[in-house]
C-alpha cells in the first residue's frame, strides 16, 4: 500500500486555518472541538473545548480533511441538538448502570472519524466498524486502534454473500459495493454484527448508515432488528442516484415504527418513542 501524505499545503489553505484559529480565540463563539493541526499535515489533532480530551487522526487527502471538519468542526453526528437528547442519555446511561454494554453499529466508516466521535462521547460503548475499501479500512484501522471500536472489513447487506467494491470517480469517501459471486468482500448482515462482535452484554443503541446507496439492499427484507436500537442515524442517497428511489426500502422499513423523524443536513436521525430505561 502507498502511503500518502496529507492535503498539500497552499497560502489560502493556511490563511483560513489561522484566521479561524484568530477567530476563535478572540471571538464569543466557542466551538466545541479545534483543529490543533495545520491543515497540510496528514496528522490532525482536534481538541474538544468542553472536556479537554484531543483525538488524532491521519488523513491522506482533501477529501478526508473535508470529511474531518463535516464530523468535528460542523459535528454531523451532534445528538445535543436534538430535543429528544436527554432521552437518548438516559437511556445510554441506563444501560451502564445496569452492567449493560451499549452497542454503536457503524456502517460505512470510512477512515473511522465518525466512530472516533462516538467514541468520545460513548466511551463506555462498544463501536463496531463495518468499511468495505482496503485503503479505506486500513486507515480506519490505524486511528482507530487503542479505542472502543472494532473495526471490520465487509459490506452491510440485507443477507449474507460476496461482492466487490466499486469505485465510481468520486473519491474514496464515494465507494460502492456491487454482489458479485465470483467476489472476496464479505457481505455481512446487522445481526451477524451483533452476534459476532457484541459480546456478553452488549444492547443495541445506536446505529449508523451512509453506504452510498446500498441502502436500498440493506432494508430489501425484513428488518426487525432496525427498532432494536434506540437512536438510528442514516444518510440517503437519491441526491446521488436520481430516479432510483433508492430510500424507499428504509422509508418503508421505518415508517411503521414509533419513532420520531428529525432531518438535519445530510442526516435523518430517528429515536424509539419508548422509555429510555433497560426494558
Amino acid at each position: 500500500m502507498t502511503r500518502r501524505r496529507g492535503p498539500k499545503l497552499s497560502a489560502s489553505r493556511l490563511a483560513k486555518w489561522l484566521g479561524r484559529r484568530v477567530e476563535q480565540a478572540l471571538t464569543a463563539r466557542k466551538d466545541t472541538y479545534v483543529f490543533l493541526s495545520p491543515p497540510y499535515t496528514d496528522k490532525q489533532t482536534v481538541l474538544n473545548r468542553i472536556t479537554k480530551a484531543r483525538t488524532t487522526f491521519r488523513i491522506r487527502s482533501k477529501s478526508d480533511l473535508s470529511i474531518a471538519k463535516q464530523i468535528f468542526q460542523s459535528e454531523d453526528y451532534r445528538l445535543e441538538r436534538l430535543a429528544r437528547h436527554p432521552d437518548i442519555r438516559a437511556r445510554y446511561d441506563a444501560l451502564v448502570k445496569a452492567g449493560k454494554t451499549p452497542l454503536i453499529v457503524d456502517c460505512g466508516g470510512n477512515i473511522g472519524l465518525s466512530s472516533l466521535y462516538f467514541s468520545e462521547h460513548f466511551p463506555k460503548a462498544r463501536i463496531v466498524t463495518v468499511e468495505p475499501g482496503d485503503d479505506n479500512f486500513a486507515t480506519l484501522s490505524e486511528n482507530c486502534r487503542g479505542r472502543n471500536i472494532i473495526p471490520v472489513q465487509a459490506a452491510i447487506a440485507a443477507e449474507a454473500s460476496v461482492g466487490r467494491v466499486v469505485d465510481i470517480g468520486r473519491g474514496t469517501a464515494a465507494l460502492q459495493v456491487v454482489p458479485d459471486p465470483e467476489g472476496d468482500l464479505v457481505f455481512t448482515t446487522v445481526p451477524e454484527l451483533i452476534t459476532q462482535h457484541g459480546g456478553e452484554g452488549a444492547v443495541p443503541f445506536l446505529l449508523k448508515v451512509d453506504i452510498e446507496g446500498f441502502e436500498h439492499d440493506l432494508f430489501s427484507r425484513p428488518a426487525p432488528w432496525l427498532d432494536d436500537f434506540y437512536v438510528v442515524v442514516m444518510e440517503l442517497h437519491d441526491w446521488m442516484m436520481p430516479g432510483e428511489a433508492r430510500s424507499g426500502n428504509f422509508l418503508r422499513a421505518i415508517a411503521p415504527l414509533n419513532r420520531d423523524f428529525v432531518h438535519i443536513n445530510e442526516n435523518i436521525f430517528s429515536i424509539a418513542n419508548r422509555a429510555p430505561s433497560v426494558d
